[in-house]
């Protein structure tokens, strides 16, 4: 299910405001930009007030657990308990499963997803290492567990 899309995801953004705005999601008063330290998030373009709703994003441009039961997830969803009790790995699924989809209705969201992550789960061994001292190493490690249980369970039941 690996999709590799051309280009960087920057260019992919005025594709994304253009179906966001044809789907009912506001995009006035901000525009997305390249913070140094923080990557890529919104900006605001004009004075915003204590309390003003200024983005809105209608629930159909979500992914959700709800459009996963409805995508061809349906009957894998509505078999597994252990995948209806683990909204964050139906979600990963179903991000998978329209990733793969050339026609899929979120392309324009999903081609603007960062192809990197830089959490713990992400890390090389050696960054892995400049966690031993921390209380964090423990989250870290349970982390892995977890990932590699689930990875295990799921594996055997696409299969």
């Amino acid at each position: 299910l690996s999709v590799v899309f051309d280009g960087k995801r920057d260019d992919y953004f005025p594709e994304l405001i253009k179906w966001a705005t044809q789907n009912g999601a506001s995009t006035e008063g901000f525009e997305i930009a390249n913070f140094e330290e923080e990557g890529f998030g919104l900006k605001a373009t004009r004075e915003i007030k204590a309390e003003e709703l200024f983005l809105w994003v209608p629930r159909k441009l979500l992914m959700t657990v709800e459009s996963a039961k409805n995508s061809v997830l349906g009957s894998l969803y509505s078999q597994d308990r252990i995948l209806q009790a683990m909204g964050n790995i139906t979600l990963a699924f179903h991000l998978l499963c329209e990733r793969a989809n050339p026609n899929s209705f979120w392309l324009p969201y999903i081609q603007t997803l960062p192809s990197e992550y830089d959490t713990p789960l992400y890390f090389e061994e050696d960054e892995v290492q400049y966690l031993q001292s921390a209380q964090a190493i423990h989250d870290v490690f349970s982390q892995y567990k977890n990932t590699a249980r689930q990875y295990a369970y799921f594996y055997k039941v696409i299969q």
